[in-house]
């Protein structure tokens, strides 16, 4: 049986890194990790934005589907089914904007952390 340790030395010497080499962060990893970090602001920035916009969305997306179903009348059915289910789909976001708001920021904050534990090494 071969020792672990041997495989991981092996390793090592195949990808050719060196003790120094691990020290230091290399570039690839460091845009990727600066990267990260602009996407975790904008997806924060981008959950609080829609938890305060819904409710605009939904009080315009109900006032468009009132003048919609008076000026499609029996002819416009797919307008009207389409109309209504995005109306539901607002008012279930509308609803539950909160929740969402929430997973979001808990979602850009668990990705911020994994940032910060790449350039950790």
């Amino acid at each position: 049986m071969t020792d672990f340790n041997q495989n991981v030395n092996e390793a090592k010497d195949m990808l050719n890194l060196e003790q120094k080499d691990m020290q230091k962060l290399p570039q690839m990893l460091n845009v990727l990790t600066i990267l990260t970090y602009i996407g975790c602001a904008l997806a924060a920035i981008g959950a609080l934005y829609s938890y305060f916009t819904i409710s605009a969305s939904y009080k315009l997306l109900e006032g468009m589907n009132t003048t919609v179903v008076e000026r499609a009348g029996s002819e416009g059915k797919a307008v009207q089914s389409l109309m209504s289910q995005s109306m539901e789909m607002v008012k279930k976001q509308y609803d539950n904007r909160l929740l969402i708001m929430i997973f979001a920021l808990a979602g850009a904050a668990l990705c911020f952390y994994a940032a910060m534990q790449m350039r950790n090494l």
